[in-house]
């Protein structure tokens, strides 16, 4: 329960801060422009796929709706700053509701929060810079990334 606690709380404090990287969740260690040669990397869960919850799936199909409705648009290049400040909001929304509802156990949370801070790092993306749309790419690899490892009947992937 405390690890929990305390891991909702480091990814609400990260969303605040807008801290672009991957989080180790086992030591609050931030990877920045050292590519990430000392972060956590992904695993399945003994060959398995991480078990998921309804909140869970519920938010992560939110946050790949969102980014599949602008695709043809982000693909293009034509998506306005504006709209891809207001998308990166609705995406956070859902992320939200990960975060306060998903309970999920330790070892697949701490590999849950790999993938939730490559999506953070996305919507920072997709909020400021000269290139929005690699903030958006980061989110579609970040979903692609939770298809391989994460328990989520009736999934659909993103056409990329």
């Amino acid at each position: 329960m405390f690890f929990r606690l305390f891991s909702n709380r480091l990814m609400v404090l990260l969303l605040a801060v807008g801290v672009a990287g991957n989080v180790v969740a086992a030591d609050d260690h931030h990877g920045h422009d050292d590519h990430h040669a000392d972060a956590v990397q992904l695993r399945l869960n003994d060959g398995a796929k991480w078990q998921t919850d309804a909140a869970l799936r519920q938010g992560m199909t939110g946050v790949r709706n969102k980014i599949a409705a602008a695709l043809p648009e982000i693909h293009e290049n034509r998506l306005p700053a504006g709209e891809y400040q207001a998308l990166a909001t609705q995406v956070n929304d859902h992320l939200n509701g990960i975060i306060q509802n998903c309970k999920l156990p330790p070892d697949a949370d701490a590999q849950l929060h790999i993938v939730l801070s490559d999506i953070y790092a996305g919507l920072a993306g997709m909020r400021e810079g000269d290139d929005r749309r690699s903030g958006a790419v980061k989110i579609i690899k970040a979903l692609d990334a939770y298809a391989e490892h994460f328990d989520h009947a009736g999934w659909q992937p993103i056409a990329h």
